[in-house]
């Protein structure tokens, strides 16, 4: 090799493997609209779990119940599912999440929450990548919000209620990995959430029940991490472990069917 021809060979070869690198990231993502995610599987049920609360170095502690709800319904003439899940915490407090979706592609349609204590509300919906969200803070800190998105990606919907429903919809196998745009509605913008599966595992699924499931790992950059134990058989969402980034604590809230 002479002089003047190593230089074009090293660069070229750094070219080679740069691109290799890229189509190997475009391989591991995936966005709305990907056939691969498909939850046409998903029927109508109900679920219970009681949750615990563990800061770091102490013991867990009950903290409450959450339960869960999904029914058919329809969205501007399109069929869709209804999912509403109430969390009710010990101290009183009540969370009510009420998502609808298109359950063939996971195409999230419309959004709600509320607060009890302090009559914080929010709504958002998406179209394609545009995104509008609306937040009436109520009482709480939180500030108000309302804008519309546009965002360069389509939007998977985990953040605002949709969780591990969502993740079933995945072709979950042995050594999957992917990471998809959620969107955070704090910063109106998308953060790519990682997903892995780390296993199939044999967990309680209700009183004298278990289930076996597929045992999913979610990586957030702002938010922590949660694990996910999931069926394709209803209620899909057997167990779930949540892990707060250390800037919020880094409590562990553990979900245990009932």
């Amino acid at each position: 090799m002479s002089r003047q021809t190593a230089p074009t060979m090293i660069a070229a070869a750094s070219l080679l493997l740069a691109s290799a690198a890229r189509a190997h990231a475009e391989e591991t993502r995936v966005e709305g609209g990907d056939p691969s995610i498909n939850g046409s599987f998903l029927r109508p049920y109900t679920n219970r779990w009681s949750f615990t609360m563990a800061k770091p170095g102490s013991a867990p502690v009950d903290a409450g119940t959450w339960s869960d709800r999904m029914e058919p319904t329809s969205f501007s003439g399109r069929p869709a599912l209804k999912r509403t899940q109430v969390a009710e915490y010990k101290n009183g407090i009540r969370l009510t999440f009420v998502n609808v979706f298109d359950p063939k592609i996971m195409d999230s349609l419309a959004f709600d929450y509320t607060r009890s204590d302090t009559g914080e509300t929010r709504h958002l919906e998406i179209e394609g990548k545009t995104v509008h969200f609306r937040r009436s803070p109520g009482t709480g800190d939180q500030p108000a919000q309302d804008y519309d998105a546009r965002v360069d990606r389509k939007i998977l919907d985990f953040y605002d209620g949709m969780f591990g429903i969502l993740l079933d919809s995945f072709p979950l196998k042995e050594g999957y990995e992917v990471e998809f745009p959620a969107f955070d509605s704090d910063r109106a913008c998308i953060d790519w959430v990682r997903v892995k599966v780390t296993g199939r595992e044999t967990v309680p699924a209700g009183e004298g029940k278990r289930a076996e499931t597929w045992v999913v790992h979610v990586q957030t950059k702002l938010y922590g991490s949660s694990t996910w134990w999931l069926s394709r058989e209803a209620p899909y969402v057997i167990r779930a472990s949540l892990v707060l980034a250390e800037k919020d604590g880094g409590t562990v809230i553990t979900y245990t069917m009932v």
